[in-house]
């Protein structure tokens, strides 16, 4: 075997693992014999580091199953002028911790925002070290919870592809070509934009028609796919994350290689493979209106990205859910007055659940004020 970019000898010595779609956006596929170590590494490094930056919102949203852990929490802007950290599997949280201090008659008085009880803990243990009279618990005790919801909508960066991302976009098709036997000599074009910084992009994004048969709705799945059927002799590949950012790639523009036909289907969520196909019979004069963005409008864009978007939406709901009703359970237990492993009472059965219930009403007053 030859490395599929810089066709050097693929050995033991200079062998790597390459992840066809990249392990940082919840690639599972990896083969040996297909990028010598070097052209692996650098694009690494390079292409794939920018494709997983561009996808990392969405990678967080749905908590990506990576093989190197849980994707970096995602830094957001609200329409209000906030900051916000998105954590995979967890709830949103400030970028960062409150603490101020101001002086006051006889003394000084602390502001303390944590983003967590257990966060607040450790900053008031900090600032017992220098008030040795503090105490942590009562304090924590007394500490305000507060159950706010968003205030203003999150916004994050649309950005795709482009310069990097793009090779990174184009070696994925490349490597699944040289899976079905192909060899990166026969696919000229995608050599050309791999190799030389200064050639035209070989692919382009399409939203309609939908390439992918039978698509299940609001999946947010990676493909990556090759074909040369009824392709008016070209060998196309198409990739697709999370379900709407979808491109043609122009592999080779006159191809003479065995007929080839393959795709890979993934939810990276799950890392379930999906037994789905796609339908890459486009003509030249369809792949060039592609590449002009002709099938990827504005609307275009939405009617396929909506119902993904609202698989998110639907899953970060449920996330805040459960983070408002484990708030309003810690906050209850800890305003009952039972220390704790002291055995609850009946008394305490009872505030507990007064507590629930005012703060419920509290909530679902908020929710029907937005």
């Amino acid at each position: 075997m030859n490395c599929a970019i810089c066709s050097t000898e693929i050995v033991p010595s200079n062998d790597s693992e390459e992840h066809i779609i990249p392990a940082s956006v919840g690639g599972k596929l990896k083969k040996r014999g297909v990028l010598c170590r070097s052209c692996n590494s650098n694009a690494g490094e390079k292409w794939d580091s920018e494709l997983a930056r561009q996808l990392n919102f969405f990678s967080v949203v749905f908590d990506v199953r990576r093989d190197r852990g849980p994707a970096p929490a995602e830094k957001v802007q609200t329409s209000s002028g906030g900051e916000l950290l998105i954590h995979p599997g967890k709830p949103m949280t400030a970028v960062r911790p409150v603490f101020k201090s101001s002086p006051v008659a006889g003394g000084i008085s602390y502001e303390i925002q944590a983003r967590s009880i257990d966060e607040a803990r450790v900053l008031l243990q900090q600032l017992a070290r220098k008030h040795p009279a503090l105490d942590v618990e009562a304090v924590l005790a007394g500490a305000q919870v507060n159950n706010d919801l968003l205030d203003g909508y999150l916004h994050t960066s649309t950005d795709f592809a482009g310069e990097l991302a793009g090779r990174s976009i184009v070696k994925s098709a490349l490597c699944w070509a040289a899976l079905q036997g192909v060899s990166g000599t026969s696919c000229p074009e995608a050599l050309e934009y791999l190799t030389n910084p200064t050639a035209e992009p070989c692919f382009g994004f399409i939203n309609e028609p939908d390439p992918v048969l039978n698509r299940p709705i609001g999946v947010p799945l990676h493909c990556v796919a090759v074909s040369s059927l009824g392709t008016a002799g070209q060998l196309l590949g198409y990739v697709e994350f999370f379900g709407w950012r979808r491109t043609v790639v122009q592999l080779a523009r006159a191809y003479s290689g065995p007929t080839v036909h393959a795709s890979h289907f993934i939810d990276p969520r799950t890392g379930e493979l999906l037994e789905l196909d796609v339908d890459l019979c486009f003509d030249h004069a369809m792949v060039a209106s592609i590449f002009d963005y002709k099938h990827c409008l504005p609307d275009q864009v939405t009617s396929s990205a909506a119902p993904v978007i609202e698989t998110m939406l639907e899953k970060l709901r449920k996330q805040e859910a459960d983070r408002a009703n484990a708030e309003m359970v810690e906050r209850a237990f800890r305003e009952c007055g039972a220390s704790e492993g002291e055995m609850l009472t009946e008394e305490h059965f009872r505030k507990i659940a007064a507590s629930m219930a005012a703060q419920f009403v509290e909530y679902q007053s908020k929710l029907s004020r937005r």
